[in-house]
């Protein structure tokens, strides 16, 4: 079981051409600049594999990181701290010369996490929204019902759910010279986490997740709850004290 932990989700687009320079400057730049932070927990890359079209969002970030602090009040103090201003020195220049758009930056706090989740896992992410007088219904259900339902699927390793950290005006913060492209993030995340890429998507047509979709759909009318976001992600390199 996983600890309670806040993320910092940063969401980046690049043009093929610039994949090289930019990764580069990344790996062997930025994170190992930011992991001089000693509250940050690790750091781990991802790449897109595909998204789903039935999902309100279609447009996604081509790299996903996903920074990991044990509370908000750590992220915050990383937010502002040096090794941050020293890692990121040069992006505006290095982003605005490759063409790389910004397009996330969000933070969320965990609500729970079921089964322990190696870090190079292949991740699908669901992000969902909820109207306000509805949200504990559809909470308490797919936290004590449709995950446990779901985790009958034996490629699925584990699952940890987040909600929007504190506020929007965080979880939209930005950069002091970097603008976020993306102005809505979803209420709700929910990572879902697979050894590999063939059982991630054996899942999405398994006979245990075809039982849950009824159940699903009437919760979905009954709650009004819309997937803003779903995706899948497969790691890319990892760093972790």
């Amino acid at each position: 079981m996983k600890a309670k932990h806040v993320i910092n989700i940063a969401g980046t687009v690049c043009p093929p051409e610039a994949d090289e320079v930019f990764n580069k400057w990344y790996d062997e730049k930025h994170i190992p600049g930011n992991m001089e932070f000693k509250g940050l927990i690790g750091v781990t890359r991802y790449k897109i594999v595909r998204f789903t079209d039935y999902a309100i969002v279609k447009e996604y970030p081509q790299y996903l990181t996903i920074y990991e602090f044990k509370d908000l009040a750590t992220f915050e103090a990383w937010n502002a701290s040096p090794e941050l201003t020293a890692a990121t020195e040069g992006a505006p220049e290095l982003f605005a010369k490759l063409g790389v758009d910004l397009l996330w930056r969000v933070q969320y706090e965990s609500i729970k996490s079921w089964e322990a989740t190696p870090p190079l896992s292949v991740i699908t992410i669901v992000g969902t929204q909820c109207p306000p007088e509805t949200e504990t219904r559809f909470d308490t259900w797919y936290s004590d019902k449709h995950i446990p339902d779901l985790l009958k699927f034996k490629g699925l390793e584990g699952v940890t759910r987040y909600k929007l950290a504190s506020s929007s005006f965080l979880a939209v913060k930005l950069t002091s010279t970097l603008e976020v492209k993306a102005k809505e993030f979803p209420k709700y995340l929910t990572f879902y986490y697979f050894k590999d890429v063939p059982n991630a998507e054996a899942y999405d047509t398994s006979p245990e997740r075809d039982a849950t979709l009824e159940e699903w759909f009437d919760v979905v009318k009954e709650t009004g709850v819309s997937v803003l976001w779903r995706a899948q992600y497969e790691p890319m390199r990892t760093w972790q004290r």
